[in-house]
């Protein structure tokens, strides 16, 4: 929900450095590991790959699932769905930018 954030404590509503780069190794080890999965999995829904959060959570569970925690996965659809653009849509997730994550690190 777009009030969540506001309503909490920055101290809980960012990772701490470390937090972060452990996380963000977690989520590009799972990606290396899965990549051929999730790039036909995001096909799926659409071709240029960009998902629900509910569609994008449901591939990462079952592709990813193993490697990743449930609040991984939710921090990296927030991640994926930060955009400047203002005419898009909120719920969607850029399943593109995920799978080039591992280059960005």
């Amino acid at each position: 929900p777009n009030g969540l954030v506001p309503s909490l404590p920055l101290s809980q509503a960012s990772m701490s450095a470390s937090a972060y780069q452990a996380w963000s190794t977690r989520c590009v080890n799972a990606i290396q590991a899965h990549k051929k999965e999730l790039v036909d999995s995001f096909a799926v829904w659409r071709e240029d790959m960009m998902l629900s959060q509910a569609n994008f959570s449901m591939v990462c569970s079952d592709v990813m699932g193993a490697s990743l925690v449930e609040e991984d996965i939710q921090d990296l659809a927030l991640v994926a769905g930060a955009s400047p653009d203002p005419a898009r849509d909120f719920d969607t997730v850029d399943g593109g930018w995920v799978l080039r994550l591992p280059e960005q690190n």
